[in-house]
C-alpha cells in the first residue's frame, strides 16, 4: 500500500449546532420529496425493530435487523425505498436541515 492510500482520510468540517446527536451514531438517512429525515439507529433499535412513520405524504416503515445491526426502508406497499447508512456527522454535513425522528 502507498504511503499516499494509507494516510488518506475522509474529513468533514460542519458546526455542530445541533447536537442532539454523537457524532458517530449511525443514522438511516432518507429523502423523499426533498426533505431529508434521520432515524437514529441506538435510539430506534432498542424497539421492536419497526417503525412507521409519515415523511411528507409518504407512509414508511423502517425495519431495523438487530442481529447485523442494519435497516432497511419500505414504502407503503412494501416496496424497497432508497435511504443511506452513515454516521450523524456525515449525514448532518449533507443534510444540514434534516429532521430526526425520536422514539416515543
Amino acid at each position: 500500500m502507498t504511503d499516499m492510500r494509507r494516510t488518506a482520510m475522509l474529513c468533514f468540517r460542519c458546526v455542530f449546532a445541533r447536537k442532539v446527536i454523537v457524532p458517530k451514531e449511525q443514522v438511516l438517512g432518507l429523502v423523499l420529496d426533498g426533505q431529508a429525515k434521520a432515524y437514529p439507529f441506538l435510539e430506534h433499535a432498542k424497539e421492536s425493530g419497526e417503525i412507521n412513520d409519515m415523511p411528507g405524504k409518504h407512509a414508511i416503515q423502517i425495519r431495523y435487523d438487530h442481529n447485523h445491526k442494519s435497516a432497511e426502508i419500505f414504502d407503503a406497499d412494501g416496496k424497497p425505498l432508497s435511504g443511506f447508512v452513515l454516521f450523524w456527522f456525515a449525514w448532518y454535513a449533507f443534510q444540514p436541515q434534516t429532521e430526526i425522528c425520536r422514539a416515543e
